[in-house]
């Protein structure tokens, strides 16, 4: 079976160093939400210079999933599922990774490989979130 060159990508990147010390750094940062809000804050400044609205869209509901989750007000992401989310956003926001930011358009690909790969590895976990969000939207509306 042939791979197509985007799982190759991936494949790449996950094995990287980069992304392995994305995935330690992840396991830390969630032991510390004072760093989680920072990286929180650094993904909105990075994602608002890009131009692809679904890509940012759905950078904003990973975000905003980690801001549900420090907070407390939802609790029920499976930790594995954290730490990939966590990983890819620190991953995300790190200048020096597999192909760094500092090279025009290109840079951004494996960042982008790296959301898209956690958005298709936790789409259940995602979905549960975005349905619990939209009753919690219900209910204040309702009040």
């Amino acid at each position: 079976m042939q791979t197509s060159s985007s799982d190759s990508l991936i494949y790449r990147i996950l094995h990287s160093v980069f992304f392995k010390r994305s995935q330690r750094r992840a396991s830390r940062l969630l032991r510390n939400s004072a760093g989680l809000w920072d990286l929180l804050k650094n993904v909105s400044i990075k994602s608002g210079s890009l131009t692809d609205n679904t890509f940012v869209s759905n950078l904003q509901t990973l975000s905003r999933m980690i801001r549900a989750y420090v907070k407390g007000d939802y609790k029920v992401i499976p930790w594995t599922t954290l730490v990939k989310i966590v990983a890819a956003l620190v991953y995300f926001v790190s200048p020096l990774d597999f192909i760094p930011d500092l090279l025009p358009v290109l840079g951004f690909s494996d960042d982008i490989a790296i959301v898209l790969w956690v958005l298709s590895s936790c789409t259940e976990e995602i979905k549960r979130f975005q349905e619990w969000e939209a009753a919690q939207a219900i209910s204040v509306s309702d009040k």
